[in-house]
């Protein structure tokens, strides 16, 4: 019929073209581009190498498309795969996707061979801008990429369900997220290096609640904690532990304590307050009364003197 001969002529024209140009391309062009490039690598300018590849490639991509052929042949007979296309690795991984000069840059599924799964964006073979990474084994981080890192902001799903959503910087934890772990435990704030540094607020499972610095992932500084029973403290804390000046109010206001704090006790000097009214001042030791003190009783009596494990003991005046 008329239409299947049209296309037959149109295809053995197509053929024709594209056999003639790729002679003329691989023999004179050759010699030309030898010459030419042999001229620019003189300059000593690596820039300047890559620029005249550039302009030769989308020459010929040009010269391509005015024979009536695609713009990707040109780029293809100058060595730099053009558009859309699909690489197969001998260790199992493939890329399929936009390509630019040669090289993997634009959207596209990289698959590797340890079984991770890249979508999204590239350049020059490497994750930028933003996709989904998931490892084969459980992770998934969504977010933006720099370089081949996770860099910007993103979302990272661990195989045990931890959730972090927040910024990162050369693949860590860096400024501001928040971690939320199966087992209840939330936390809310800075980051530095892939740990808990600087400020935030941590709710623990049991109920406890600590807002203020931390150093490591540990309460590290000045905060306030706020206990599941009600108890709170409110000072300075060191390697997660009471730890400096610090006043503490027990459940139901039983006592409260204001004072020196060492390794998470009551050490040193302080003044503790009972719920009848009785006010303790003087020195402590692994939290009770230890040494010399005075305590006055609501009906204003009271003993100065000295105590050992919370009793009073030796000599003092009542």
């Amino acid at each position: 019929s008329a239409p299947a001969e049209e296309m037959f002529s149109a295809l053995l024209l197509a053929a024709a073209k594209a056999t003639v140009l790729i002679t003329v391309l691989m023999t004179g062009g050759q010699r030309v581009m030898r010459w030419w490039l042999t001229l620019v690598a003189r300059r000593k300018s690596e820039e300047l190498f890559v620029l005249n590849l550039l302009l030769v490639t989308l020459g010929l991509a040009w010269i391509t498309e005015l024979a009536g052929l695609s713009l990707a042949l040109g780029a293809f007979v100058a060595g730099k795969p053009e558009g859309k296309g699909k690489i197969n690795y001998a260790d199992g991984g493939s890329y399929d996707g936009d390509w630019l000069a040669g090289e993997i840059t634009g959207t596209g599924r990289a698959t590797y061979a340890g079984g991770a799964v890249y979508d999204g964006q590239m350049l020059n073979g490497k994750h930028h801008g933003t996709g989904t990474l998931t490892d084969g084994q459980g992770m998934r981080y969504d977010g933006q990429w720099q370089n081949g890192v996770k860099e910007g902001k993103g979302r990272i799903t661990y195989p045990d369900a931890t959730v972090y959503d927040g910024d990162l910087k050369a693949d860590l934890r860096e400024g501001s997220g928040i971690l939320t772990m199966p087992n209840g435990l939330t936390y809310m704030g800075t980051w530095q290096g892939g740990q808990i540094n600087g400020t935030g607020k941590m709710t623990h499972p049991s109920g406890d609640t600590y807002e203020g610095s931390f150093v490591n992932g540990q309460r590290d500084g000045s905060g306030r904690l706020t206990y599941g029973d009600g108890a709170t403290y409110e000072g300075a804390f060191k390697a997660d532990l009471r730890h400096g000046q610090g006043s503490y109010k027990a459940p139901d206001a039983a006592y409260s304590y204001r004072g020196a704090w060492e390794k998470g006790l009551m050490q040193g000097q302080g003044q503790m307050t009972f719920q009848d009214g009785s006010v303790y001042q003087g020195t402590f030791k692994a939290n009770q009364p230890d040494g010399r003190g005075k305590i006055t009783y609501p009906d204003g009596t009271s003993y100065d003197g000295t105590w050992t494990a919370g009793a009073q003991t030796g000599s003092g005046t009542l």
